[in-house]
C-alpha cells in the first residue's frame, strides 16, 4: 500500500511520508520534540509545518526509447544511430509526466 500522507518539518526542510495520519502526527511531534530545547522554530510557530493527504501522484508514460527503437552505439561516431540517423534526445527514455488521481 503507498503513503497516503505527507508531513512537513519546515525548520529543517524535511519531508517523510507515511500511511496513516497517526503516524504522520507522530513523526511531527517527534520533530518538534528533538529540536524543542532553546524553543520551537519560527517555521513551527506561524505554520510551516503540515501533514497533508496525497491526493495525486506523478507517473511517466514513454513514448520512445532509444534501444527499443532500434538505435545502436556507433564506436567512430560516439553516439547512438540508426539508418543513419542519430538519436536526436539527451536522455535514453522520452515521454510525458502526469498527475494521476489513483493513489
Amino acid at each position: 500500500m503507498k503513503d497516503k500522507y505527507v508531513a512537513y518539518y519546515g525548520a529543517n526542510n524535511e519531508s517523510e511520508t507515511f500511511q496513516t495520519f497517526e503516524q504522520a502526527e507522530k513523526w511531527l511531534k517527534d520533530q518538534w520534540a528533538e529540536d524543542s530545547d532553546g524553543g520551537f522554530s519560527e517555521e513551527s510557530c506561524e505554520g510551516g509545518d503540515y501533514i497533508a493527504e496525497i491526493t495525486h501522484r506523478s507517473g511517466f508514460r514513454e513514448t520512445e526509447n532509444r534501444d527499443k527503437d532500434g538505435y545502436k552505439w556507433d564506436e567512430e561516431a560516439h553516439g547512438y544511430f540508426k539508418d543513419g540517423e542519430e538519436w536526436p534526445y539527451e536522455f535514453d527514455h522520452i515521454g510525458n509526466i502526469f498527475l494521476n488521481r489513483h493513489c
